[in-house]
């Protein structure tokens, strides 16, 4: 069964949710500028979401380089 939505599409809305994510906290980080709380809320949550896409861009380097030792026939 084929994937209903390609990669590319998938790449294109990833972009966008981390784009949206970002201006987000931005919003809320200068919203709570003034709040400790809140903006220890805030840092927290930007935490998971680098977390989440720093794995995510360790996972595809990783990949990448499995890729290119096969193209150059090292594996």
């Amino acid at each position: 069964m084929p994937d209903a939505r390609s990669d590319a599409d998938l790449a294109t809305e990833l972009e966008s949710l981390s784009l949206e994510l970002t201006r987000r906290l931005d919003r809320k980080a200068e919203l709570a500028k003034d709040d400790p709380v809140a903006s220890d809320e805030i840092f927290v949550e930007a935490g998971n979401v680098y977390a989440v896409l720093q794995a995510a861009s360790e996972r595809l380097r990783d990949l990448r380089e499995r890729l290119d030792q096969s193209a150059r026939g090292e594996r």
